[in-house]
């Protein structure tokens, strides 16, 4: 079974790893050459679309990793309704954003450009996300691996075009969406060749279903996307444009260094899933997990926080030196990071997702107002340090959390 676990981690870590790599680079890259006012509203673009892209799931993807893995026989027709209900949500969320981009009055003509054209990529990544979901349903994660792999060629093929030929900043963010929309299709295509034929079709049992049970983890994953981009917004809002930059340059290395603990998770929640009703003779292996990601998480800290002022200048120049102190107190919410990302699958995983939803709205909640106070006061140094403080709490809520359904709560609640 763990060879299974590290196998599927593998291909994920080695998929993501490439697919992170490019994402950076192109950041980077754009960073670099439009300086940190343009970079600025980009991140400000980036951060005000993802808090949207919930709505385009409505936690169909978790549920259906964790109903699939239980159940492969009902794949096909999970798979067709979700598809409806995935549509429905989409509209709803670019009528939602296109309401919310007009407005705001931060919103300048220039980031509702950027805002149109993350629109496109939020939808078609929302879809091929969706698809994933299979692949991680029935714990054949080289296939999602090679769709991110793809997707990774593409977009450093269009990337390299446009900065040939074009360079201009909403062309290279244009290939976002176009390297999203082609995997999604190809992945859509290698479901019904390799895993189960399917066609989009409405159940209303089905449906039903996926909306009564989905709706934890929309809203657990509405409270984690707020979290984690709110942040961005309040600097623009409260600071402008150029410490919004200084900020998102901070924080890109500790949302590409997220992706160790979630890869891991993603490879754990199936199996976890499917195991739950004998979860018990699990738990020794998970407490060993548990303490290795968070010696991790501990490592890549300190080495951070050591080498941040060069980390910053070699990656972005030292135009952005501003960095350095967010980028130093951000590292060290790498081991809460790290061991809450863990936590929150755990829980999912035993059907008390919403033990985790109330722990991470409430963290979410506290993490808008220390943000408003601290911002206010000491720019995108505050936001870094609301974060280190939300995500301690956080960690510490998960870990009793668990302890307490551990001892007391072993049999899972299949009706939750």
């Amino acid at each position: 079974m763990f060879k299974s676990i590290i196998r599927n981690a593998s291909w994920l870590f080695v998929a993501e790893l490439a697919n992170k790599a490019v994402l950076l680079f192109i950041s980077i890259v754009i960073a670099r050459l439009f300086g940190d006012e343009i970079y600025g509203r980009f991140g400000y673009a980036l951060s005000l679309i993802t808090l949207f892209s919930v709505m385009a799931d409505f936690g169909i993807n978790n549920y259906l990793i964790r109903e699939i893995a239980r159940d492969k026989t009902r794949a096909s027709e999970f798979i067709g309704n979700g598809l409806v209900l995935k549509i429905f949500f989409s509209a709803f969320t670019v009528a939602l954003i296109a309401i919310t981009m007009y407005s705001i009055p931060s919103v300048s003509s220039g980031i509702q450009l950027f805002m149109w054209i993350l629109v496109f990529y939020l939808i078609f990544n929302s879809y091929t996300t969706f698809s994933k979901s299979i692949y991680r349903s029935f714990e054949k994660m080289q296939y999602e691996a090679c769709i991110k792999i793809l997707e990774s060629i593409i977009l450093m093929v269009y990337f390299g075009m446009a900065y040939l030929v074009w360079r201009n900043v909403y062309v290279f963010v244009g290939g976002l969406a176009f390297a999203s929309g082609i995997s999604f299709f190809i992945s859509l295509f290698w479901i019904k060749k390799f895993f189960t034929k399917f066609s989009i079709h409405i159940r209303k049992e089905t449906i039903s279903i996926l909306l009564r049970h989905s709706w934890p983890f929309a809203i657990a994953s509405i409270f984690v996307t707020a979290y984690f981009n709110i942040d961005t917004v309040m600097v623009k809002w409260i600071r402008g444009d150029e410490e919004a930059g200084w900020y998102s340059a901070a924080y890109n290395f500790i949302f590409a260094f997220s992706l160790i603990p979630s890869l891991m998770s993603s490879a754990f929640y199936p199996v976890l899933s499917r195991v739950h009703h004998d979860f018990i003779t699990f738990r020794h292996k998970i407490h060993v997990y548990m303490l290795s990601i968070s010696f991790v998480g501990l490592m890549l800290s300190a080495l951070t926080v050591l080498f941040s002022k060069y980390i910053i200048t070699l990656v972005y120049s030292v135009e952005y030196t501003n960095s350095v102190h967010s980028l130093r107190i951000l590292a060290c919410t790498l081991p809460f990071l790290f061991l809450s990302n863990f936590m929150g699958t755990v829980l999912a995983s035993l059907n008390r997702q919403m033990i985790g939803t109330v722990i991470v709205g409430f963290s979410a909640l506290f993490n808008i107002i220390l943000n408003y106070v601290l911002i206010s006061q000491s720019g995108q140094v505050g936001a870094a340090i609301a974060s280190f403080f939300t995500f301690f709490l956080m960690c510490m809520a998960l870990v009793v959390a668990y302890v307490f359904v551990m001892k007391y709560q072993m049999k899972p609640l299949e009706n939750l």
